[in-house]
């Protein structure tokens, strides 16, 4: 036993040995929505494209809350959720144009703080490289302003005078959409371009009763509000809803009804509402317009089952999740779930935790992550440099490699680590059938040449890897506290360790064993408003993959957020360390909690540049061999023997060292 203890030891030193160059560099990063400085976005006949002319495809979430009560509700907190943790680029905000301007009868400062919020929401997009659709959701109805406010036939005057000014407030703001009326209704396509004369009923409370009143109105028509935004010199891409409830584009590239930019104009895009209970021709109804138009599908959803509220209610389509993302991943059009928000059905959540509803949300959550994947990238230049081209899943031959733009032959580095909720692993083969001596890697590559020895990729097979919380169950060694300790490995949010004390505070977990690490969350005290001043303000997070030599991976100032999501490039460690130097936001600030340390990897020692030598035929030709890595392993053998030794005799007193 002790001799096998000893080999373990050896085997697990060289295994960091062999990955140190590449492991240890834990750099964190981020996802965003475009990598461009300048995410300005224009249309290019149906597609949506960047300022390379690459294109590009919006996927979201709806944030409802700002069109009913002008200080909005757990905002920007819920725009910030969907796009850290569901994986967002884009989030569509409803408006209203009262609130806008101050009209509501609770607002006292002629609207500028709930401007201010929207100019917030926009600067946490922009932050992000992601993108802010500004939906006017709510209007007046053509009569005086904060009178009959809601959900409209059409656009009225007080529309042209809010998108005037929302206008030239962001314009051309890079990373800010004008969507300009929520689902136009009962109108014909003649007045949804022009506008006209419309008659609606419309509920009032008089003399203490609500009752059903008739007004009838000036529509502005689409055409109008988009030559009043351009006016202002917003070139922004602007997004158009059909009629029947902003779902019926049939009519929308005919030439009568076409609508017209200018020629400075970044575009117009048209949105859909395919709600189950809507008409299912979407072929008539929305492709035909796609063709000539981007399209976004802008909201979509069902409710639970009325016997089974677990399941989605598929009374008027069955299978409507699956039927309406096939058909949105077929044309590759963007979309944006209704709605982030527990109380605006169909729900995507079931409360403000953000737990996803199970008859809706857990289907958009799936959807996002497939959605936001971008794959591996593969780089006709070292270190991530040249041209590049994204691949997904599957097994690619010579030549489809070259016909989606790269020559294998001609791959020079690889990123594995673009998406932080999948994991990648990738086998290089020497022939073109996906035989031969291969080599499989799950780290990012900068230099494919120097690993290969200068030999050449014939055919590739990328996979994903599952995700999996490693850290659950391990052992945990705190500053003090250590009876509650086992309480941040548990898997169980509600237990907690909690210290309140001056003096250094930390967490060390320990993985068992040497694995492949590539994100962290780190849970705080609660989620839950009252209790949010309970979390951790300051603290850093290290990893070690032997207890003496730390790398910190995040640093965080000021944290009010339960969650804190710490992405890095993917990398080999033991050891997970947190330190806390300031706790909640009572003074004197000394209460540290974490209710969970959560690591997501591989389990064992897989490391970049795994080998899997296996030559069919035997002859040896395109075989990977001469692999340099071999000689940092006999380069390092000293200091392998080194670490060995010391994580055997001073396992304890190392952990203890690093408080």
């Amino acid at each position: 036993m002790q001799k096998s203890k000893y080999l373990t030891a050896l085997l697990c030193a060289a295994a960091v040995a062999l990955t140190s160059t590449a492991a240890l560099n834990a750099v964190p990063f981020s996802f965003a929505g475009t990598e461009e400085a300048d995410g300005t976005l224009r249309t290019k006949g149906s597609k949506i494209v960047d300022p390379t002319g690459r294109e590009v495809r919006l996927y979201g979430l709806n944030c409802p809350s700002l069109e009913w009560i002008h200080t909005g509700e757990h905002m920007p907190e819920a725009v910030i959720t969907a796009f850290d943790q569901w994986e967002a680029n884009l989030v569509r905000l409803p408006m209203n144009q009262d609130f806008w301007f101050g009209y509501d009868q609770s607002q006292t400062d002629g609207g500028k703080a709930y401007r201010r919020l929207i100019s917030e929401i926009v600067d946490i997009a922009a932050e992000r490289k992601k993108y802010i659709w500004l939906d006017l959701h709510w209007s007046n109805g053509g009569t005086e302003w904060g009178m009959n406010t809601g959900q409209h036939r059409m656009p009225d005057k007080n529309s042209l005078v809010f998108w005037e000014s929302v206008a030239k407030e962001f314009r051309n703001h890079p990373y800010v959409l004008f969507g300009i009326y929520n689902e136009p209704h009962d109108i014909s396509w003649d007045v949804w371009k022009n506008g006209g004369l419309v008659f609606e009923s419309v509920e009032v409370t008089e003399n203490g009763k609500k009752t059903s009143k008739s007004i009838k109105y000036e529509a502005v028509g689409m055409q109008a509000l988009i030559d009043a935004i351009r006016a202002t010199g917003a070139n922004n891409i602007v997004i158009v809803g059909g009629i029947d409830w902003g779902f019926d584009l049939s009519k929308a590239a005919d030439e009568k009804y076409r609508l017209v930019d200018t020629p400075e104009g970044n575009g117009i895009v048209l949105d859909t509402h395919p709600y189950p209970w809507k008409n299912k021709n979407w072929s008539l109804l929305i492709d035909k317009a796609g063709k000539h138009y981007p399209i976004i599908v802008g909201e979509f959803g069902t409710g639970p089952d009325k016997n089974d509220p677990d399941k989605p209610d598929e009374t008027y389509f069955k299978n409507y999740h699956e039927t309406l993302f096939n058909w949105i991943e077929e044309h590759n059009y963007s979309f944006a779930a209704w709605s982030f928000h527990p109380g605006a059905g169909p729900c995507i959540i079931r409360d403000w935790s953000y737990e996803p509803t199970p008859f809706h949300g857990v289907y958009v959550r799936d959807f996002l992550i497939k959605a936001a994947s971008r794959g591996v990238s593969l780089f006709d230049g070292n270190n991530y440099t040249g041209k590049s081209i994204d691949i997904k899943p599957g097994k690619y031959t010579s030549a489809d490699l070259k016909a989606a733009g790269m020559d294998p032959a001609s791959i020079k580095s690889v990123k594995l680590n673009n998406d932080h909720s999948l994991a990648y692993k990738l086998t290089l083969f020497s022939n073109d059938d996906f035989r031969g001596s291969s080599q499989t890697c799950i780290y990012n590559i900068p230099d494919l040449q120097a690993l290969l020895a200068d030999k050449t990729v014939k055919s590739l097979k990328l996979e994903t890897v599952k995700l999996e919380n490693i850290n659950k169950g391990s052992s945990v060694e705190c500053s003090s506290g250590n009876d509650q300790s086992g309480a941040v490995t548990d898997g169980d949010e509600t237990t907690r360790w909690i210290v309140d004390e001056e003096g250094p505070k930390w967490v060390i977990t320990d993985l068992g064993t040497v694995c492949t690490i590539h994100r962290i969350i780190l849970k705080h005290a609660s989620g839950k408003n009252l209790n949010k001043h309970n979390n951790n303000q300051d603290f850093k997070v290290s990893i070690s993959a032997d207890g003496t030599s730390w790398t910190e991976v995040y640093a965080a100032t000021g944290n009010k957020d339960y969650e804190s999501v710490i992405d890095f490039e993917p990398s080999a460690a033991r050891y997970v360390k947190v330190d806390i130097m300031k706790g909640s936001q009572i003074p004197p600030h000394t209460r540290a909690t974490i209710s969970e340390i959560e690591v997501y990897g591989l389990k064992g020692s897989e490391t970049a540049g795994e080998r899997s030598a296996e030559t069919q035929g035997g002859d040896g030709n395109g075989s990977f061999a001469g692999n340099p890595w071999i000689w940092l392993a006999f380069s390092g053998l000293a200091s392998i023997l080194v670490i060995a030794l010391t994580v055997l005799s001073r396992r304890k007193e190392r952990i203890r060292g690093t408080a």
